[in-house]
């Protein structure tokens, strides 16, 4: 499938969750793990993987690979419209002053590539330092 057409099914997906007006952030986990395994091959989105060291990241990336599968990256979710900008602002304090702050202090210290998503824009950190941000769409 195009990658044109799966993005337009997600944002789609994304839309229809919201819809009804009582969406979470666990409500697009089952549309975004489609997304990530449909758009890349032998690619395995793990939901909810177990707790590591570092606490609980939403998603584990794993690719297959002989005997069994290695993580590539973690990807931490927030609700959609959710200000990645400010979280990650304040994670670059010496003293967060949120939980989200926190967090996403003790993943970028942990985690040697991580996402941080609101579903619809991605950032994206190698060895905690910030590498780039992609938007698929703008909540309006």
């Amino acid at each position: 499938m195009a990658y044109s057409t799966l993005f337009r099914k997600y944002i789609s997906d994304i839309q229809d969750n919201l819809r009804p007006g009582n969406a979470t952030e666990h409500t697009h986990r089952p549309a975004f793990k489609a997304f990530l395994e449909s758009a890349y091959d032998d690619v395995i989105a793990t939901n909810e993987p177990g707790r590591i060291e570092c606490g609980a990241p939403d998603f584990s990336i794993s690719k297959s690979a002989a005997p069994g599968q290695v993580t590539i990256g973690y990807i931490e979710a927030k609700d959609v419209g959710a200000d990645l900008y400010a979280i990650e602002r304040d994670s670059n304090r010496a003293n967060p002053t949120t939980p989200n702050g926190n967090q996403l202090k003790r993943y970028r210290n942990a985690l040697p590539n991580l996402i941080l998503t609101n579903y619809t824009e991605f950032r994206w950190y190698v060895d905690g330092e910030f590498r780039m941000t992609a938007a698929l769409a703008e909540r309006g």
